[in-house]
């Protein structure tokens, strides 16, 4: 399904589609910044409606997908689960996007400071890997990372293909990629609940581990086949982490589930986005560097 992809000179502004992994520490800072890679996941349970009939109980499995008959169109009742699934990602991703279209363009210089520690920097890059993911994971993203402050700097906490679970400024994960970078932040709720330093501890503390290409795998595999919903997740700590499942774990063990109906090795950038947990702040711009 992904990797990552090595980062490039940066070129402006938007491009085709997104990318994925990072986080990490509380502070303040001022130094530079990171680059970063890719991969997707994740998925959203469907709201049901009671039907109207007259008489005749709903077996168990319906029960847990009931879909209003009245209003949807024969085709959706009838479609297997993973080809709903897959609709309801395809609009999420159109929504998103839309989203993007009006949200501010602000330099990245500009904004540094305002930058806290459990922000997230998604990825949409130009690669064909990047366009790869997208495409599978139907997500406007291929990557993402955390930001976060860190000995007086801020950076970017990220696996990636090329690199693995890694830490770099953040001003070269968004100067020297090639795509465009948007700052999210966690919902005002949850960021007060979000324990910055064990986020930071455990980024820290994953360092070095390599990129999970075989769960990109098995990821890819449940997407188009069903299978991403309703699982717990391990207790003990995985060998290996593809962006989205690093940021996943991070965040859990900090106090916020960014995707919660999902393991963390079953999640993408677009399933984070998805979640509603999370809320777009800035497609960054990039100044003279």
């Amino acid at each position: 399904m992904s990797h990552g992809e090595a980062p490039e000179r940066a070129r402006p502004d938007d491009a085709p589609a997104g990318e994925l992994s990072h986080g990490v520490a509380s502070g303040r800072a001022r130094p530079d910044d990171a680059a970063s890679d890719e991969m997707s996941h994740g998925e959203v349970s469907e709201r049901a409606r009671p039907d109207d009939a007259a008489s005749g109980a709903m077996s168990h499995g319906q029960a847990s997908d009931r879909v209003d008959r009245r209003d949807a169109p024969a085709a959706e009742t009838s479609a297997p689960a993973p080809r709903r699934a897959r609709r309801r990602r395809r609009e999420a991703a159109h929504r998103i996007e839309a989203e993007r279209r009006e949200a501010p363009r602000a330099p990245y210089d500009v904004v540094r400071a305002q930058i806290q520690t459990g922000d997230l920097l998604f990825y949409r890059g130009r690669s064909f890997a990047s366009r790869v993911i997208r495409r599978a994971s139907y997500s406007v993203y291929s990557h993402v990372a955390i930001a976060a402050w860190w000995a007086d700097h801020l950076v970017v906490f990220e696996s990636t293909g090329h690199g693995g679970v890694s830490v770099r400024p953040a001003r070269r994960a968004v100067y020297r990629y090639d795509g465009q970078v948007d700052w999210w932040s966690l919902r005002p709720e949850l960021a007060a609940v979000l324990d910055r330093e064990v986020l930071v501890r455990l980024a820290v503390a994953e360092l070095g581990k390599p990129y999970a290409r075989l769960e990109v795998l098995k990821f890819g595999w449940k997407l188009l086949f069903g299978g991403l919903v309703g699982r717990r997740d391990p207790i003990g700590a995985p060998e290996g982490y593809f962006c989205s499942q690093y940021v996943s774990r991070c965040f859990r063990e900090a106090g916020v589930d960014l995707v919660t109906d999902a393991r963390d090795a079953d999640t993408s950038p677009g399933s984070i986005v998805r979640s509603g947990q999370v809320e777009l702040r800035a497609v960054l711009r990039r100044g003279p560097r």
